[in-house]
This record gives structure tokens, C-alpha cells and sequence, in this order.
């Protein structure tokens, strides 16, 4: 079956051929790059009319950066091609979203205790704002 996938014929054969020298070439290029970008970089396009890697944060863009002025001649010469200027994207990993907090309510007893101190508080702005915040507690809240 899988050499049938694999048939230069048709577009899942040239699929599967570009997909295989995209696996070759992130090979070499790893080869070259310093290994504690190795988790953090995706080599996207590598040809003489263009050369694209992802990094998953601009502080590991940045240090890409400076690792391929470092490769970026010596690359070429294995591949036997003239590479262009490098082009670095950032493209944060894909995360799973994070769990909903459950909702802060104020209770009874923490809405007496700002009434109290907003009749004690001289600043009448301060003191409005308290009592405001006061009138936010739960109707079915205990005493914390």
C-alpha cells in the first residue's frame, strides 16, 4: 500500500515526495542547529527561493536568528544551493484551553466588614466605592 501512496503519478505521489524532502532537509538543517533550539523550531521551506522556520515564542525567535547568520552560508554549501535571507515567523504551539475558574462571590459576612469600613473610611470616593462593592454579595453566600 505504501508504495502505491508513493507513485510520482498524481497529487498524493507528489504530496508524499515534497512531505519526504521536507523530512531530509529538517534532517540536515537540525544537524546544523544548535541543540537547544532543536524543541523550539519547525523548518517550513527550505529552497534557493525561500527559507521559512516557525518558532513557537519570539525569545526563541531571536536566538534563531542569530544561530542562522551563524549556518546560514555553511547550509548552503551541503544543500549546493544558494540560500536566501532566512524568514523566522512566530507560531506558538497549539494548547489545550485552560480550565474555567469557578466565579468569586462575596460573601455576607465579607460585604458587612466593607459597609463597616466605608463608614470609617475619610475619603468620601473610597468610601462610595466600598459601598457599592458591599451591595455585590451573594444572596445564598454563607459566612466565610
Amino acid at each position: 500500500m505504501g508504495e502505491t501512496l508513493r507513485r510520482p503519478q498524481g497529487t498524493l505521489g507528489r504530496l508524499m515526495a515534497r512531505a519526504d524532502r521536507l523530512n531530509r532537509l529538517n534532517r540536515i538543517f537540525r544537524a546544523y542547529l544548535p541543540p537547544h533550539l532543536h524543541d523550539h523550531v519547525v523548518l517550513v521551506r527550505l529552497d534557493q527561493d525561500d527559507w521559512t522556520v516557525h518558532a513557537d515564542s519570539s525569545s526563541w525567535a531571536t536566538r534563531l536568528r542569530y544561530a542562522l547568520h551563524n549556518i546560514r552560508e555553511t547550509l548552503g554549501q551541503q544543500l549546493g544551493i544558494p540560500l536566501p535571507k532566512p524568514r523566522v515567523r512566530v507560531v506558538p504551539p497549539d494548547f489545550p484551553p485552560r480550565p474555567r475558574r469557578p466565579r468569586l462571590t462575596l460573601t455576607q459576612r465579607n460585604a458587612k466588614l466593607l459597609e463597616v469600613t466605608a463608614r470609617n473610611v475619610p475619603d468620601p470616593r473610597l468610601s462610595a466605592a466600598l459601598r457599592r462593592l458591599a451591595q455585590h454579595a451573594g444572596a445564598s453566600s454563607g459566612a466565610a
